[in-house]
């Protein structure tokens, strides 16, 4: 846990609120949660709380979809998710890009990642290659929405852009805050400013093309081409939850 100081924690209330308005710079810390006053609120970091798809025969047309644990700000999903393929040592395909290119990596990264692939450098420093040339991910294109859930959760749906490949393992990147206590705002946001905190995810940290992410991360597998309809699935019937609903206002709250 981090340590704060008397004066950080009586600042806190006000930070909080500056969030809420989408103002100022909200300090958070680990130890809030245990150490509050008794006036303060403990700082509540929205978490993902379930996914899908995940694991491994998974239809190659599935929508992609997780839950927080709170109302999240919905405009901060673009561009902060990531669905990419593992390539091996192929190149990306058509419809696909560099996940670094696509995620705009610095041309360090970029240059590192070539120099990893080079044969000699693979010789000369193994270590380094071993990580980064082994891999190639590649990013899917895709449509990112959102929308609150009931229990006052929120729903993140990414759509495909086309079917996945067969037999092939996808990771889904939702990124998080790299540094919650810069006062630097990155990632998935709550709907108060908060940001998705990596280090409350096992998965939450992991390098692709020689780049670290930090956020949330599954995996699953695509079924293959073997399978019934060459691994795409059919819709078989839609079920409406609730079966029926009355709006008593034209605002969308």
């Amino acid at each position: 846990s981090t340590t704060i100081t008397k004066d950080e924690i009586s600042d806190l209330s006000s930070t909080a609120g500056a969030a809420k308005q989408g103002t100022g710079v909200v300090r958070v810390n680990q130890c809030a949660n245990q150490n509050c006053p008794p006036d303060q609120p403990p700082i509540d970091f929205p978490k993902v709380i379930s996914w899908l798809p995940k694991e491994e025969n998974i239809c190659r047309n599935s929508l992609i979809q997780a839950t927080f644990n709170q109302q999240m700000s919905l405009d901060t999903f673009t561009g902060n998710v990531i669905v990419a393929g593992d390539y091996g040592a192929e190149l990306c395909p058509a419809n696909t890009t560099y996940l670094t290119a696509a995620d705009n990596a610095s041309w360090y990264e970029k240059i590192k990642f070539w120099l990893a692939k080079l044969p000699l450098v693979g010789k000369l420093f193994p270590s380094a290659a071993r990580a980064d040339a082994a891999r190639n991910f590649c990013a899917i294109k895709g449509t990112v929405n959102g929308y609150a859930a009931a229990g006052n959760k929120t729903t993140l749906e990414f759509s495909l852009a086309q079917v996945l490949d067969a037999s092939r393992e996808y990771y889904v990147i939702i990124k998080g805050d790299p540094n919650i206590a810069d006062g630097v705002k990155e990632g998935v946001l709550s709907a108060s400013g908060i940001g998705l905190n990596p280090a409350s995810d096992e998965s939450g940290t992991k390098i692709f093309n020689g780049v670290i992410y930090k956020g949330k991360i599954w995996s699953f597998t695509t079924k293959s081409a073997d399978a019934t309809n060459g691994g795409i699935c059919l819709l078989d019937s839609v079920s409406v939850n609730p079966d029926s609903y009355l709006f008593n206002i034209i605002v969308n709250d």
